[in-house]
């Protein structure tokens, strides 16, 4: 349905006049035929990185959504990203200011690994609320190719129902009571909550879990609540959705 939905919006766009270039109108065909071939975040995230969308200094990618308590929530990534632990909409961070503003915001910023980066922070958007980020991290004091700012409201409308159409609910998380506390996420899983994953996101229940991992059911569930606090989710179909946007699921299974 959201592939529809994109193509929908290009030919939309093929439509509105001198509104926007033609290398703006190629940009977003481009873009929306990646939405429509991934299998995941992190493959779309992936094909972004390596496509003629992007040029030779991009470093990385990653998709962010917004929870309900206005948090940033890893959906998909791969290289290089900004550390985002406990951000939210309304903090000083890049992905706050696009989120706020709408519109596509530039900084020079340090990625996770400590490395110094030029980081593109694009809003996702459902109507005009915002529901996530897209972040592009080229190397430092590179620049993105231009877009205009009628073509970059169409990447984040189209990007937006892509990302609303996953039916990854991110939930809400709550705040850790301590502070300065991070909440868990997905990097805090461990080995025995990985395998409890895969086996299911194989539509397994807990005590088939439990007799393949000779382990009880009590455990299980213990570890299965652990999971959700993680992955930001309430059930099982959420976990293994998640899990799949993120790689997980394909990072298990090599």
């Amino acid at each position: 349905m959201h592939v529809t939905n994109v193509r929908a919006k290009v030919e939309h766009v093929r439509r509105v006049p001198g509104g926007i270039m033609k290398q703006d109108v190629l940009f977003i065909d481009e873009l929306s035929s990646l939405l429509a071939s991934a299998s995941s975040a992190t493959d779309l995230c992936r094909k972004l990185v390596h496509s003629d969308l992007t040029n030779e200094s991009t470093t990385g990618a990653s998709i962010f959504s917004i929870d309900q308590q206005a948090h940033f929530q890893l959906v998909g990534s791969y290289g290089k990203g900004l550390p985002v632990s406990g951000v939210s909409v309304w903090d000083e961070h890049p992905f706050g200011t696009a989120a706020r503003s709408g519109k596509l915001h530039n900084t020079a910023a340090r990625a996770i690994d400590g490395s110094d980066v030029e980081a593109y922070c694009i809003p996702l958007t459902k109507g005009s609320d915002p529901i996530g980020i897209l972040c592009l991290t080229l190397s430092a004091g590179a620049q993105m190719d231009a877009l205009s700012p009628q073509a970059l409201s169409v990447v984040s409308k189209v990007t937006g129902i892509w990302l609303d159409s996953l039916g990854v609910n991110s939930g809400s998380i709550g705040k850790s009571g301590s502070a300065g506390t991070a909440a868990p996420s997905p990097e805090s899983l461990t080995e025995r909550q990985l395998n409890v994953l895969r086996l299911m996101a194989e539509g397994k229940t807990n005590s088939q879990i439990a007799q393949d991992l000779i382990l009880s059911e009590s455990t299980i569930r213990q570890e299965t609540v652990k999971i959700y606090r993680a992955l930001g989710v309430h059930a099982r179909s959420e976990a293994g959705k998640r899990a799949k946007h993120l790689g997980i699921i394909d990072r298990l299974a090599i």
